[in-house]
């Protein structure tokens, strides 16, 4: 990928990496969406992301989350589920799901489904503040999933995720 964006650019790499993401003649409209928008990402800031993510790595530091975590796997990702499933072993009372059928932008062909993941998953946490008083933390997460079509969790542990834990 990197010889690729570096010599032609990431509008090559957005399409040779679409049809990998969105292998179904059904999904033809989601892969010419990402191959436009990615076709206007700068080589530079491409590269520079490239670099930092796979130099980068938090996942000594997972353990420190508190907050309710749902770790959500597509069947067909880049990282696999098994390696997700590390990943919410090492956060406190954290739950997994896989996303069947999926692949690396459930939230693109799967919106529906992560919809009703993260909907379910919200209303349990929000049934569990309500038990121990806590209704406007649920109130204020509701809020947030009614203003969002759908809910973006990358592939790593974020310093977002991170930030104020410790």
């Amino acid at each position: 990928r990197v010889l690729v964006a570096f010599v032609l650019g990431v509008g090559w790499v957005a399409r040779v990496s679409g049809k990998g993401v969105f292998p179904a003649r059904s999904q033809g409209r989601l892969r010419k969406r990402f191959i436009r928008r990615a076709s206007h990402t700068s080589r530079w800031v491409y590269l520079a992301t490239l670099r930092t993510l796979t130099r980068w790595n938090a996942e000594s530091r997972l353990g420190v989350i508190r907050a309710p975590t749902l770790v959500i796997g597509a069947q067909h990702d880049f990282t696999t589920s098994e390696e997700k499933r590390r990943w919410c072993a090492r956060i406190p009372g954290a739950r997994f799901i896989e996303i069947s059928g999926s692949r690396h932008h459930t939230e693109l062909d799967s919106p529906e489904r992560l919809n009703r993941v993260a909907r379910r998953f919200a209303d349990d946490v929000e049934l569990a503040f309500e038990r121990v008083g806590h209704r406007h933390v649920a109130a204020a997460a509701d809020e947030h999933l009614a203003d969002h079509r759908f809910i973006f969790i990358p592939d790593s542990p974020s310093p977002e995720l991170l930030r104020g834990t410790s």
